[in-house]
């Protein structure tokens, strides 16, 4: 990881997301899957594992905050025209608006079909008044994994304003420009809380409730992968936490300065330590799945292990690679295995390894079989709008204000 995480590591990483979620989802609140099963960890470890697994949404959110920080500054650097602060500005919410459109696309299909299946397959009737905000993801009344939802499009708005408070250093007429922007911003934000705590009283009560829908703690783990991208730290980071392991330090620093074979083995074994602490730390300190204050913290430093970890070993490594180009169906999608016909499939092992694997496997073949239904069906329909789009385009502006634009 001598240049940061790759596109390809990012994806391992939602691999390892997607199968952590399924485990909270199992095993948070036993209780809950109404058969009994045998687990060698017993009924306390294994909840205290789920609250751990809880995780996956800060890794989800971290990797979101890494990979637009990429995206961002690729941009900026293969950009034909001259860069000014709000040239940035529209240009990255541009690009913010065509992730949420290729993200809004797969989740409205998947909406769609689970409301199809819930309604004529399992059993469940789903109200059709409830399909609107589920799609506009204002609430996630059918799948209550589908939370996550409108947090993603809160975290993509959020980055370009990160973004841009890290350009124009150097340039006092574009610093300039930053600076009012953001102190406008600020004020008109400002101003509107001042007159409408005065003028409505009862807004208090909606604005508390907005500032605990934000959820900052996964705000900030998409923040600090924005930063370890923007300033390159996990370079850094990764010799540095190298070099805290004390037992190992000097052949460490030994193999990576000779490039000796033991070099692969040492940084899994630096790895698995690395993943040890965060997992230590909340395991022992979380008593509830929302509590996530240290979330931000944690999670750099327990993906950095998992990737160090993998390191060479290619089986692993392509286990969670398959797992994450699939991990936004799994998302959306595996909860629908624990209603029905296919809860009694999942539970027929009656051990909780067994009832793990048989989700993951379901809700894997679910989403190789969507991926590729979508992939077909979004082809088909782009190549049957390509004339028109071409048409669009080509058309000649004839009017002065098409002339404008």
């Amino acid at each position: 990881m001598s240049k940061g995480i790759t596109s390809k590591q990012s994806v391992m990483l939602q691999g390892l997301a997607a199968a952590m979620m399924l485990y909270h989802h199992l095993f948070i609140r036993p209780d809950m899957l109404f058969v009994e099963y045998s687990t060698l960890l017993g009924e306390t470890r294994e909840i205290r594992l789920a609250l751990f697994c809880k995780l996956c949404v800060a890794i989800y959110a971290f990797v979101s905050g890494y990979g637009m920080c990429s995206v961002f500054l690729r941009a900026v650097s293969e950009g034909k025209e001259e860069m000014r602060f709000f040239t940035i500005l529209r240009q990255d919410y541009t690009l913010v608006l065509q992730k949420l459109l290729r993200f809004f696309s797969i989740y409205w299909f998947c909406v769609l079909l689970y409301f199809a299946c819930e309604n004529l397959f399992l059993g469940k009737e789903k109200p059709l008044s409830e399909l609107l905000p589920n799609l506009l993801a204002l609430s996630d009344s059918f799948n209550g994994s589908w939370w996550y939802a409108l947090e993603y499009v809160k975290i993509l708005l959020f980055l370009p304003l990160l973004h841009l408070l890290f350009v124009f250093e150097n340039d006092h007429e574009e610093r300039l420009k930053k600076k009012w922007f953001f102190l406008t911003l600020f004020g008109l934000l400002a101003l509107f809380l001042v007159l409408a705590l005065n003028l409505f009283p009862s807004w208090e009560y909606h604005f508390r409730l907005f500032v605990n829908r934000l959820m900052p703690s996964y705000l900030l783990c998409a923040a600090g992968g924005f930063l370890i991208a923007r300033f390159s730290l996990i370079p850094s980071l990764g010799k540095l936490c190298i070099s805290l392991l004390p037992r190992v330090q000097g052949p460490v620093q030994e193999a990576l300065s000779c490039r000796s074979r033991r070099l692969s083995a040492l940084l899994s074994l630096g790895g698995l330590l690395l993943m040890f602490l965060p997992f230590l730390i909340r395991y022992l300190i979380t008593v509830d799945a929302m509590q996530t204050s240290l979330d931000f913290l944690l999670t750099p430093v327990f993906c950095l292990g998992f990737l160090l970890f993998l390191g060479d070993q290619k089986i692993p490594a392509q286990i969670f690679f398959f797992i994450g180009k699939h991990s936004v169906y799994i998302w959306l999608l595996h909860l629908m295995f624990l209603d029905g016909f296919f809860r009694n499939l999942v539970m027929a092992s009656h051990t909780a390894i067994g009832i793990y694997l048989t989700l993951l496997f379901f809700s894997l073949l679910c989403a190789i079989l969507l991926r590729t239904v979508y992939t077909a069906f979004s082809g088909w329909l782009l190549l049957h709008l390509k004339p028109f789009l071409h048409v669009l385009q080509t058309a000649p502006l004839t009017s002065k204000e098409g002339e404008n634009h």
